[in-house]
């Protein structure tokens, strides 16, 4: 039983630093790049609008008004930020062992810590740590998505979709059921209706682990898959509207395509791919819902940068990608937050 233990918690390590068991193979290249520079230290090629948050290494920076600078003051392992009505940033604080949701004000100090899921006590076993990732809020502003470990069997790390309210302290909900031994579901996106998208891995008839985008209308429903298991699609991204989804599809092979598709609340239109062939990640809309920026290395090899496709809705011409910062190595299990304000 540990044997498997460890085989899925290396099979979630994967899961949230890629984009799924393939493509996360590919980051195993010599990085021939040099170290990764702060995002604060270059002028990012496009100016985008409103303010954009991204991770490196442990830190959040901020990019807003044609330049980045570092948001956090702490040194917590901070990703996976999302940006509060308030303008506020609920972000993962990551350690060794947990990880935990904290907000950030304006600062760049935790104002609130939601969640402790580190073990306590005196010299505490190390599964009774838990993990919590992808945190996202609710179009209603006040329900909050997150991927948790629980419940939790030993050394079984399979995560799967709960929600909570933001603040208070009602009981949380668990959304869906894992498949066991694989990373579970990750990456959930709720939904205006009430339910919630999410990215599940499972293993197909083939004996593959590959993920799969799923909806669930409510806590404990049976799931309505969005794409196949062929498709080996993760990292659903909702346009603001609601009514296009942004996702990674590796075709269960070592390469990814960034695509589109329409959607109308319960099904899939036709896939679009934007970008091909590529180490692609993290795809985000920009506020207007007319572009996406995404994470991809730069080189062969190198470190993962931040990219802009601007004119994503137009039916008339493809977008063309532009890429936004270089050398900087962007955390690329992270999705970038981004918010029309800039104050």
């Amino acid at each position: 039983m540990r044997l498997r233990g460890t085989t899925a918690l290396l099979l979630l390590a994967m899961a949230l630093f890629g984009l799924g068991v393939r493509s996360a193979l590919g980051l195993l290249r010599t990085d021939t790049q040099p170290l990764a520079a702060s995002p604060a230290q270059q002028k990012p090629a496009v100016t985008l609008p409103g303010t954009l948050y991204v991770a490196q290494e442990g830190a959040l920076y901020r990019l807003r008004g044609g330049g980045f600078e570092r948001f956090t003051t702490d040194s917590r392992g901070w990703t996976q930020p999302t940006v509060l009505p308030d303008g506020s940033v609920l972000a993962v604080s990551r350690q060794g062992d947990a990880s935990d949701l904290a907000i950030i004000g304006s600062n760049g100090t935790v104002t609130e810590q939601l969640t402790h899921d580190a073990a306590t006590g005196h010299n505490p076993a190390i599964d009774a740590n838990h993990w919590t990732f992808y945190p996202a809020l609710a179009p209603d502003g006040t329900t909050l998505f997150y991927a948790y470990d629980s419940p939790k069997n030993g050394y079984m790390v399979d995560l799967a979709t709960w929600s909570r309210p933001l603040h208070g302290s009602a009981a949380p909900k668990r959304w869906s059921n894992p498949n066991p031994y694989t990373g579970g579901d990750v990456m959930p996106v709720p939904l205006s209706s009430g339910g919630v998208i999410d990215g599940s891995y499972a293993v197909d008839s083939k004996e593959r682990i590959t993920s799969r985008i799923e909806l669930i209308a409510r806590p404990g429903a049976t799931p309505v898959p969005l794409t196949t298991a062929d498709a080996d699609c993760l990292w659903p991204s909702l346009s603001p509207d609601q009514k296009t989804l942004a996702m990674v599809c590796t075709d269960a092979q070592q390469h990814a395509n960034l695509v589109t598709a329409p959607f109308d609340g319960t099904a899939l239109g036709p896939l679009r791919v934007l970008v091909n062939d590529r180490l692609v990640s993290a795809p985000t809309w920009s506020p207007d819902g007319t572009g996406l920026v995404y994470l991809a290395p730069g080189s062969t090899g190198g470190g993962f940068q931040l990219w802009w496709l601007d004119g994503v809705t137009s039916a008339t011409r493809a977008p063309h990608p532009v890429q936004v910062t270089s050398g900087v190595g962007l955390d690329a299990s992270s999705r970038p937050a981004w918010t029309a304000a800039t104050s």
